[in-house]
């Protein structure tokens, strides 16, 4: 009974510190604003009036034995319930007693209640049953809808996510989290729940949509109804008209309206590969289904004119979440509404900060924890050595801690330019004493291997600091995918792995001050220091005890681009850079072609209304005009072999359309075309169109000979629209013609025709014996290279059909990007080619590559050979891994079934980026290799690109 009491008398002790401290507070601010005269009088009566009942509080915890039984007494005011609900003081800072007031009843425990409650009642009023549900009786309450995901880009993510919480609270509203996600292969929910955990007290749309909305609230239908999620502006011209909504959604980045767009999208087109791959359970409800959405990093403080209409008792609750400022903020929102599963919550509660979770070291063989290391020859250290207690960093100790976020934006910027960190490390230590900066702990962040690397050694080397460099191992991070993105190797789960670690520094920050993924870092630092001082003194005056936070900012590395000085490359993200030349070009022809099917189409509704009458161009002089646009056939086929025969042609001829600027009308060629055509020599494999649309789509962009025909059937039908057989390209006869058909030739033939040797003569004659071909664009087109534009045309006409991606390889196929990462060599074993010859040359490509973690043997052969199982055995004693295509679904042996092994046996070879085994000529492989590779190199976003090389190397040559 003793202990009782004296548990009580210090609960009642540190109850009356709380409101004491409330109460000086309170005190400060009131004499303080009415000496500025700053503050309305609405806004000085609603502090009286809290003022008030602290000091209400104050006597009735003097007059009053506290026990037990008092604690859960009805009388007592909500503050005094807030106070006596803690085993220790909750902090008495503004931003905070606004949250606890705010939890106290928006939370989902108080919405169970009240939902249960009001079930009861509306039950006891009336005994039927069918009308007795729950969901049919809301109370008057009014909620905010909210939208997150993770691990990927949490940085703008949870921004965004912390800026609805505010207004959630500013508003007086409930918040409803609801779980969305774009590209769910990275952003699954069973990923974000590993790192990242929501905490109890915070609502959920999956709980309570069916109470909120009604039971019947899934549907698209937004008249079926009776409440809908309102998108508001913020506007300060709405305000009135937006505080009567029941459910509304603040402002959000753009990516929360693409995920809107997509899922309706997906619901419109049933075979959509994002079909069901989200429950956004309130978009249905969304009204008008477009959100209104703010810029990346918009603050709430920047709606200030919004901010001074709202109602007096809203504009002191934004007043005091702001307090503070925005870090503190942003970190006390953090850390009241998500876990960080890379932390663990200490079990004291006399603790109010989140002490750190020693990471596990995990490898093939078994979990172990690294001892810390701290001799001076000591190498990386690993993610578990960093300490699980925040290191001291008040004023009368000597140690020093300090988290440095590097960032980069370009693929291409691989992190080896690290002047600028170095640089603001110096001065953040400048700040500090000598014998300060011999206890010294940095935690680096960065999402580039080599940064870390390069400063942890730069550390190390240091005479004048014994600083130790902590940071995450490549090896050792968590990454939510290999895809090929901006964020790097330590993208998705890493970041949650490394804001874990950073989030120990309490002496200074260095990072871009641009960057949402640096805010989080900070925000989180700003927010623990202060709770950590406070728990320690229990004093409000936090500042008396610690130093204040040192920040260094690195210059900004914007997507548009940067470079690192003179001698740097310049860095630029490839959506904002200019495409390659070819690509431009292609661009400019395709723009046109859908231009001129849009206008053909306009016309066609025009005469559609006519009234009769036939509409004649006429030209200067009273004569029929000739139309301005010329056209040329371009020819495709089935079956298809190693060179892509079918396809050369076609290739060939829409290279000399785009030359000479006309029109493309595409054509199947099947054994009557071929016969009207050609007369003899024509195969009857031939597979008309039907069948090769099963192995090819063709783009939309290209306009169809026979859609033409019909378009200009009375032309057609007086023979002005036949085709004109080219048969001398010299020739300037068929340059009048308004629709030709260029003569064959090969690629080699073509090439040299439209280059010539390349000198300023040779480009003067060009333009002179071939009519009509634009010098500058062929110079343009071939600026890759043959092979680069020839894949280029192919990837921009067609596209495989699902039957060729279906069960192409086995389904242990490794991802595009670990062959870009490793040794791969594309081998094209041909009919009678030797295996010695062909282990020759893949010995020899292996040599001249730079060493590489792995080695692909990508075995594609042309559809009449068969890969031996000795090759294949051989290849695996050189410590390669052999990949072949799967023809399981393949039992016929007719064209049509290998042209479909043809283009799985090219698909698997363009997945090779070190080098190819195969005839020295031109080959549809090497055209999508090339492709392929150049596109690469260039969304890494470097100038000068650094392209490495493909080594060829021919079985017969040797």
């Amino acid at each position: 009974m003793y202990l009782q009491s004296q548990s009580h008398r210090t609960k009642t002790s540190i109850i009356m510190v709380i409101l004491l401290s409330a109460w000086g507070m309170l005190t400060t601010i009131l004499d303080d604003r009415r000496n500025r005269q700053v503050m309305h009088h609405q806004s000085e009566g609603v502090l009286k009036h809290l003022l008030m009942e602290v000091e209400a509080t104050l006597r009735k915890l003097n007059e009053t034995n506290m026990n037990s039984a008092h604690i859960n007494n009805n009388n007592y005011t909500a503050i005094e319930r807030l106070a006596m609900s803690y085993e220790t003081q909750p902090p008495p800072f503004w931003p905070n007693l606004a949250l606890e007031k705010y939890k106290l009843f928006h939370s989902a425990e108080a919405l169970r209640r009240e939902f249960a409650d009001a079930a009861k009642a509306a039950s006891n009023k009336n005994n039927d049953s069918n009308n007795s549900s729950s969901n049919q009786y809301s109370p008057p309450r009014k909620y905010a809808v909210a939208y997150y995901w993770c691990p990927d880009r949490s940085g703008n993510v949870l921004h965004n996510l912390m800026w609805s919480m505010a207004w959630a609270v500013t508003h007086h509203r409930t918040l409803l989290l609801e779980y969305v996600a774009p590209h769910l292969a990275y952003n699954a929910q069973q990923d974000c729940d590993s790192v990242m955990r929501l905490q109890e007290w915070i609502p959920t749309m999956s709980e309570f949509h069916k109470q909120v909305f009604g039971a019947n609230s899934n549907s698209d239908n937004d008249s079926s109804n009776d409440v809908i999620v309102m998108p508001v502006p913020l506007d300060v011209q709405r305000l009135r008209y937006d505080l009567r909504h029941k459910v509304v959604v603040y402002p959000q980045i753009p990516d929360m309206q693409s995920l809107v767009d997509d899922h309706y999208s997906s619901k419109a087109a049933s075979d959509s590969k994002h079909n069901n791959e989200t429950t956004f359970s309130s978009l249905p409800l969304i009204f008008n289904r477009r959100l209104y959405t703010q810029e990346w990093g918009t603050e709430p403080l920047k709606y200030s004119a919004y901010v001074r209409s709202l109602p007096v008792s809203m504009e002191a609750t934004f007043g005091m979440l702001h307090k503070y400022g925005t870090d503190y903020l942003v970190g006390m929102l953090l850390r009241h509404s998500i876990i960080n599963l890379y932390e663990k919550t200490s079990s004291s509660a006399k603790q109010q900060y989140t002490s750190r979770r020693e990471l596990i070291h995990r490898n093939k063989r078994r979990r172990r924890k690294y001892e810390r290391k701290t001799t001076d020859d000591a190498k990386r250290i690993k993610p578990s050595l960093f300490s699980a207690t925040p290191p001291a960093y008040y004023k009368e100790d000597d140690h020093i801690s300090i988290a440095l976020h590097s960032r980069h934006v370009v693929l291409g910027d691989d992190g080896s330019f690290v002047d600028q960190e170095k640089r603001c490390l110096q001065q953040v230590l400048q700040r500090f004493t000598q014998a300060q900066k011999q206890q010294c702990t940095i935690y680096l962040m960065s999402d580039r291997p080599k940064t870390l690397t390069l400063l942890a050694d730069w550390l190390r080397a240091s005479t004048s600091t014994k600083c130790t460099p902590i940071y995450i191992d490549a090896s050792d991070h968590l990454n939510s995918s290999l895809r090929l993105t901006e964020h790097g190797v330590h993208a998705g789960r890493g970041y949650w792995q490394d804001w874990a670690m950073a989030t120990q520094a309490k002496s200074a920050v260095i990072g871009d001050t641009r960057r949402s993924s640096y805010k989080l870092v900070k925000a989180t630092i700003v927010y623990d220091r202060v709770m950590h001082v406070y728990q320690k003194y229990l004093d409000v005056n936090v500042t008396k005890y610690m130093r204040p936070l040192v920040e260094c900012e690195l210059p900004s590395r914007p997507s548009s681009g940067y470079s690192y000085g003179y001698h740097s490359p310049q860095f630029t993200h490839y959506s904002l850079a200019a495409p390659l030349q070819p690509v431009q070009v292609l661009d400019s022809y395709k723009n046109k072609m859908m231009q001129q099917q849009a206008a053909a189409g306009q016309v066609r509704d025009e005469e559609e209304h006519d009234d009769g009458g036939e509409s004649v161009d006429i030209d200067d002089d009273g004569n029929a005009a000739t139309p301005s646009t010329k056209y040329f056939i371009a020819y495709y086929a089935c079956p298809l072999n190693a060179k892509g025969d079918g396809l050369e042609r076609f290739m060939n001829d829409l290279l000399l359309g785009v030359a000479t600027n006309r029109t493309l009308l595409v054509k199947y060629w099947d054994y009557e075309t071929c016969r009207q055509r050609q007369g003899a020599g024509c195969q009857h494999n031939l597979r008309n169109q039907t069948a090769c649309d099963e192995l090819l789509t063709r783009a939309d962009w290209m306009w169809s000979y026979d859609d033409y025909l019909k378009e200009h059937a009375a032309a057609a039908a007086q023979g002005d629209v036949a085709p004109v057989l080219v048969t001398n390209i010299h020739s300037k006869s068929w340059q009048h013609a308004n629709v030709v058909e260029f003569p064959t030739m090969t690629r080699q033939e073509l090439q040299r025709l439209l280059l010539g040797s390349g000198d300023e003569s040779s480009r003067q004659t060009r333009r002179l014996s071939i009519g009509g071909v634009d010098v500058d664009t062929t110079t343009k087109l071939f600026e890759q290279g043959p092979a680069f534009l020839y894949g280029l045309l192919f990837h921009e006409a067609f596209q495989l059909s699902p039957i060729v991606r279906h069960d192409a390889f086995a389904s242990d196929f490794p991802g595009a990007q670990q062959f870009t990462n490793s040794l791969s060599i594309a081998m094209l074993p041909g009919a009678n080619s030797l295996f010695d010859n062909e282990l020759s040359c893949l010995t020899s490509i292996i040599r001249s590559q730079p060493a590489a973690p792995t080695c692909h043997v990508l075995a594609a052969p042309d559809p009449a050979v068969v890969v031996s199982e000795e090759l294949m055995a051989r290849v695996s004693q050189m410590s390669c891994t052999v990949w072949t295509i799967n023809n399981a679904d393949i039992t016929n042996e007719d064209h049509f079934s290998q042209s479909l092994s043809f283009l799985r046996s090219t698909l698997l070879a363009s997945y090779a980026r070190s080098g190819i085994i195969g005839m020295n000529q031109p080959s549809m492989a090497l055209d999508w290799i090339e492709y392929k590779r150049r596109v690469e190199v260039w969304k890494l976003g470097r100038q000068p690109p650094i392209l490495p090389a493909l080594t060829r190397c021919d079985p017969a040559d040797i």
